[in-house]
């Protein structure tokens, strides 16, 4: 009889240790889509609503986002930044900025009222074919995006990876990546059709520890410090400019897409173009496939689509999704180079197997009609 109940016993906690190890499988996914996990991630704009992203909190008043975000915002009063979250009345205001980073398009702000739910940072790096999730606010609606198939690049500083979803999530900057336990894996920095580029966690911790970036907060003025920004952004500026002069070709196209999209200087389609320039010419696969991109949308009488395809063609022999499809259209369309739908169909190919959204639909419609 006691062997009879020690038996049962077993059995009754071998069937207690699989649930609970059944339940801890998909609490990531209860967590992930919780209203409590929801707490931790807000939108952030300026009180005229041009600017928007999103950003999430590392700890009760300590929040992050892209320093793009925050850049046009902060002409005005940092009290003028807003936080808020959809389906809710809530608001929180920005009380400084303590520290930002223009080269790794980050920013640490200081909120007036705190919060109760704060996300953690990732220890280890990623794998590439890891399950990861973003959870941002683009287009003001909170929304979360899978990721849905490899590491398509990768550098010391981002990588860039295709999602579920098929259209450019504007607004989804500073959202944080998330992987199956709901910590921090990255930030999220620009978005390309279905392909996220996403700043590393490891920048990311340097970033909050002060070994990275620039301290925006005046310790001389304790105990009242305050946020000068104006310096802290002509300091990271030097420093971007200093590692320009090394021939930094990430700097250099951190400069370059700075002048195209006008973020802290005037926006100038000629630097823009000469700095992408630069880095092309030292093989670097992003400046390459932009270069690619500018000399195809200029000016009508400016376009020269031979050039395009010569540095689509660069970057798409890397294996960059974006320019394999951008060459593709070359082909299909004659432009830059002789007609050839036998290579159009072979680039867009390339890119649909990473994944790239409209490679792959562009891929259906040569197969739908022939």
């Amino acid at each position: 009889m006691k062997n009879f109940i020690e038996l049962i016993v077993l059995v009754f906690l071998f069937f207690c240790s699989f649930s609970s190890k059944a339940e801890a499988l998909v609490d990531y996914e209860r967590f992930l889509y919780s209203d409590e996990f929801k707490q931790a991630v807000w939108r952030i704009y300026g009180f005229d609503k041009r600017t928007s992203g999103t950003g999430f909190f590392i700890g009760e008043n300590h929040f992050i986002t892209n320093f793009h975000v925050i850049s046009g915002i902060l002409e005005s009063d940092t009290k003028d930044i807003i936080l808020s979250q959809e389906g809710s009345d809530s608001i929180l205001r920005v009380k400084r900025v303590l520290a930002l980073s223009v080269f790794y398009d980050l920013a640490l702000l200081e909120i007036e009222e705190g919060v109760t739910n704060s996300l953690s940072l990732r220890e280890n790096q990623l794998d590439s074919g890891e399950e990861l999730f973003l959870t941002a606010y683009p287009d003001g609606v909170f929304t979360r995006v899978k990721k849905t198939g490899d590491t398509v690049y990768e550098d010391h500083r981002v990588y860039i990876f295709p999602t579920d979803r098929s259209f450019k999530l504007e607004g989804s900057s500073g959202g944080p990546i998330l992987d199956k336990q709901g910590q921090v894996a990255g930030v999220v920095t620009s978005s390309n059709a279905n392909l996220l580029t996403v700043i590393k966690t490891n920048h990311l911790k340097e970033f909050i520890s002060g070994n990275r970036g620039t301290v925006c907060v005046d310790s001389n003025f304790y105990p009242f410090p305050f946020s000068n920004v104006e310096t802290c952004i002509r300091t990271e500026m030097r420093e971007l400019e200093e590692k320009i002069e090394q021939g930094d070709s990430l700097a250099q196209i951190h400069l370059a897409n700075m002048y195209f999209f006008g973020i802290e200087v005037e926006k100038n389609s000629i630097e823009a173009f000469h700095w992408f320039e630069k880095a092309a010419q030292q093989t670097h696969v992003l400046a390459q496939y932009s270069l690619a991109y500018m000399y195809c949308n200029m000016d009508e009488k400016d376009q020269k689509f031979g050039e395009a395809c010569h540095w689509y063609k660069e970057a798409a022999e890397q294996g960059y999704a974006p320019a394999q499809y951008g060459l593709a259209r070359m082909y299909y369309n004659g432009k830059g180079v002789e007609q050839s739908f036998k290579e159009a169909r072979h680039w867009f190919e390339r890119a649909a197997e990473q994944g790239f959204v409209l490679a792959q639909y562009k891929l259906a419609h040569i197969h739908y009609s022939g």
